[in-house]
């Protein structure tokens, strides 16, 4: 099964591959405009900055490479992990100061220089077995806002000042839907299902509220048990969207936490991450059909 990155720049549609290719189609002309093979499949998101091109495959070894042809500009080896959790290399860009930050399966967050090459700092957010050192990594993507950088290795939340490295909080949350970095807060949702509103400052629990319980309030098609596991979480218009697999919407108010809303998008369940483009909403069925929604 052939699987797919997907980034788009300034007219380009810039694509990687589980089977070692990186590819530009100019979106225009629908044309291929250069494509090159790697030998190793990519796992990992794309970015795309001013002239270059950043992912890493999946022996967790990041690439810089030149948009306009492909040839590499450089290469980071990082350590590699024998087993593959459903997580991917994930990588984030801060342009203003010239840092990428790159979290690979093996639970190793690096932030590196892209200019320089230089390793700025480095931590480890991989739980240690206490038999063997195999453990898989279960994180979530990475958030950068304001100098701050949020991170998870499934069972603890981290947030790292960007510039230093230095630990600002840690907390014991399990998570591993990608969570919302605000300047004032974070949003997450957990594993035992809590919807949870904190302090990015530090890291103090503002609210936290049991989605399913205040479904059930809502409730008269037993909702929470057709709804089951949720996969996205994202804040737009003043409210808080979550996204089930079996394509259900639940939205709630951002400042308490209280339920809105609770409807079935998507017959067929959710396929892909939801799109907000000028006020319209993208997503993808389990059917590759796509839909807009206002």
């Amino acid at each position: 099964k052939k699987e797919i990155n997907i980034a788009i720049d300034r007219g380009n549609i810039y694509v990687s591959d589980n089977l070692g290719y990186v590819y530009v189609i100019n979106i225009s002309l629908g044309k291929l405009t250069w494509a090159k093979h790697f030998g190793i499949p990519f796992r990992s998101n794309i970015k795309v900055v001013n002239d270059k091109i950043f992912l890493a495959n999946q022996d967790n070894k990041i690439y810089a490479l030149k948009s306009s042809n492909g040839d590499k500009i450089w290469e980071f080896a990082t350590s590699l992990t024998d087993l593959k959790s459903n997580f991917k290399n994930n990588i984030i860009v801060d342009e203003k100061n010239s840092n990428i930050f790159y979290l690979n399966t093996n639970g190793e967050l690096y932030s590196i220089n892209y200019v320089n090459q230089g390793i700025n700092w480095f931590s480890n957010l991989k739980i240690k077995n206490s038999i063997t050192d195999s453990s898989l990594f279960l994180g979530s993507p990475l958030v950068l806002k304001d100098n701050k950088i949020m991170a998870s290795n499934g069972n603890s939340l981290f947030v790292y000042d960007s510039l230093s490295g230095s630990t600002i909080w840690k907390k014991n949350i399990s998570t591993d839907v990608k969570g919302n970095l605000s300047k004032n807060y974070v949003f997450l949702f957990t594993k035992n299902n809590l919807l949870i509103c904190l302090s990015s400052q530090s890291g103090e629990i503002i609210w936290s509220k049991n989605i399913y319980n205040q479904i059930k309030t809502l409730d008269k098609k037993n909702l929470s048990r057709k709804i089951k596991k949720i996969s996205n979480l994202i804040i737009t218009d003043n409210k808080i969207f979550l996204f089930s697999k079996e394509g259900y919407l639940i939205s709630f108010d951002y400042k308490n936490g209280k339920i809105i809303s609770v409807n079935k998008v998507l017959k067929s369940g959710l396929m892909s991450k939801p799109v907000f483009v000028d006020g319209y909403m993208y997503l993808f069925d389990s059917n590759h059909k796509l839909f807009q929604y206002k």
